[in-house]
């Protein structure tokens, strides 16, 4: 176990802190733009852990305020404003990224 945050979210708070942090917008223009930066950039089974893991804290969290506090345990810098900003995320995550 790694120290940073609870046991079996290593992998989603390694894509928090490296891609949303408190200067997401700044360098990747919006949260959507981060989610696809990260979706190119990680290896493929890495990121298919960080979309479970993100998954199942969503499943763990009734607001939006639970989901900002786990993400300060995971001390990551983005405070989403909403559940959808996540699931738009998450979305993104488990999709390939290829065109068709």
């Amino acid at each position: 176990m790694t120290s940073g945050g609870p046991p079996g979210t290593d992998s989603l708070r390694q894509m928090l802190r490296g891609y949303f942090h408190q200067d997401v917008i700044a360098e990747h223009g919006s949260i959507e733009a981060a989610a696809r930066a990260y979706r190119a950039e990680a290896p493929p089974a890495e990121r298919w852990r960080a979309a479970r893991q993100l998954r199942v804290l969503l499943a763990g969290c009734e607001t939006v305020e639970d989901v900002r506090d786990a993400f300060a345990a995971l001390r990551s810098g983005w405070r989403p404003r909403d559940l959808r900003s996540v699931e738009r995320v998450l979305a993104i995550l488990e999709t390939d990224g290829s065109v068709s």
